[in-house]
């Protein structure tokens, strides 16, 4: 049976190709779209938790080298200083919950470092934090030490458990989970170790000359706001010298605006290809019977039972819709890591690629509606295949 089906298919080999492709190319396209989509859920869904302030204050000049999606969602290593008095006016401000500082430095792509790269590292003031300490507990069970670091999950150069920043060897004590935003390519570390570390760096000496010392230094304010106060406290902290206010949820609200016009394109795409492939399929099985009565007489003829050509069809159904599935999947799979990664270099968003059985569940699905396409397709051949008459079929000069 599987030489037939074989032969059956060969014979027509450009009709049966553009049908597998169709086939392919549309499961590929809803594949790569369930995945990105999920994976941007998930980054959203975490980076909202982890973020853990409403509002964000960077100096000013910060506009001038990221957008406010970079500042939240990206480890981009930028000089970002202002002076730690900004601390106190931001605290005297009335809707004002809690605030903590942070300071951004950065490794270099020198010997000095273990990074692969320039990577953001974060210092966090344990006495005041609020958003990174929580799973930091969670992760080391205790406070970090002054030589300790936790790494974000896309960084590397500490698989060996410790490594050097800026000459000054540190021991890994933890790695956080993908969240999608910038900390899965940051270093986490006590905020005075690293003024420290930093400013007694030469390539500091600059911003040394411009803002002060590294120890009076901070690089962005994170604020937790009193609900409904929201707008009342971004008026007074827009009132500020030489400081940019970033809003959490607006920046995370303008991401998701931005994916769905993105996901709703490729979803009409990808159900117009799918369309496509869905009436190709039922074309090429809705007259199999007609075009094909003389091979199938023939078949008949030579003591082939109607069993027997049914499960030749089925078996070209299962062919064609199954394998191409499969392919699509395959491709898709490859479709997914490339698109995020242009998507990533040209734009800021959360990303959390899902688990490899989420990726098998996906295939699967898609699979089986494939499959369960060709099957309804094939039905009205099926039927027809006992009406087929070999001596009939003779007469007529359908069989040579």
């Amino acid at each position: 049976m599987f030489q037939l089906i074989k032969n059956s298919i060969t014979k027509r080999s450009f009709q049966s190709f553009s049908l597998f492709l169709s086939v392919a190319i549309s499961i590929a396209v809803l594949f790569t779209l369930m995945s990105v989509s999920q994976g941007v859920a998930d980054g959203m869904e975490k980076s909202w938790r982890r973020l853990g302030a409403d509002m964000m204050v960077v100096p000013e000049s910060a506009g001038d080298m990221l957008k406010d999606a970079d500042l939240l969602l990206t480890g981009a290593p930028a000089p970002l200083y202002i002076t730690d008095d900004i601390i106190e006016k931001i605290e005297g401000i009335n809707g004002v919950n809690r605030v903590t500082a942070q300071f951004y430095g950065q490794t270099l792509s020198e010997p000095c470092c273990s990074t692969d790269g320039a990577t953001r590292i974060i210092g966090f003031d344990p006495t005041t934090d609020w958003v990174v300490a929580p799973w930091l507990v969670d992760e080391i069970g205790g406070p970090l030490e002054d030589d300790q670091i936790i790494i974000g999950s896309e960084v590397s150069g500490f698989e060996s458990g410790s490594g050097y920043i800026r000459g000054k060897e540190f021991r890994v004590a933890g790695v956080l989970e993908p969240s999608g935003s910038n900390l899965d390519y940051s270093l986490l570390i006590n905020i005075d170790v690293l003024r420290e570390m930093v400013g007694k760096s030469d390539d500091f000496a600059i911003y040394e000359r411009m803002f002060g010392p590294s120890e009076s230094l901070v690089s962005a304010v994170l604020i937790e706001v009193e609900e409904g106060m929201e707008n009342a406290v971004s008026s007074n902290l827009s009132s500020l010298r030489d400081v940019r206010v970033v809003k959490t949820a607006g920046v995370l609200d303008g991401v998701r605006d931005q994916m769905n016009i993105v996901f709703a394109v490729t979803a009409a795409t990808g159900a117009l290809m799918a369309i496509a492939a869905v009436f190709q399929i039922f074309s090429r099985f809705w007259t199999m019977t007609w075009d094909r009565r003389a091979e199938l007489g023939l078949y008949r003829a030579v003591g082939a039972s109607e069993g027997d050509l049914k499960l030749l069809l089925l078996g070209e159904a299962a062919l064609f819709t199954g394998g191409g599935a499969v392919t699509g999947a395959v491709f898709g799979y490859a479709m997914e890591k490339t698109l995020v990664s242009f998507m990533l270099k040209n734009a800021a968003f959360p990303f959390v690629s899902p688990s490899f059985g989420r990726h098998m569940v996906y295939g699967l699905a898609l699979t089986a509606v494939s499959l369960l396409v060709g099957l309804i397709a094939v039905l009205a051949p099926l039927s027809q295949t006992a009406k087929i008459d070999p001596a009939a079929a003779m007469q007529k000069h359908d069989i040579d």
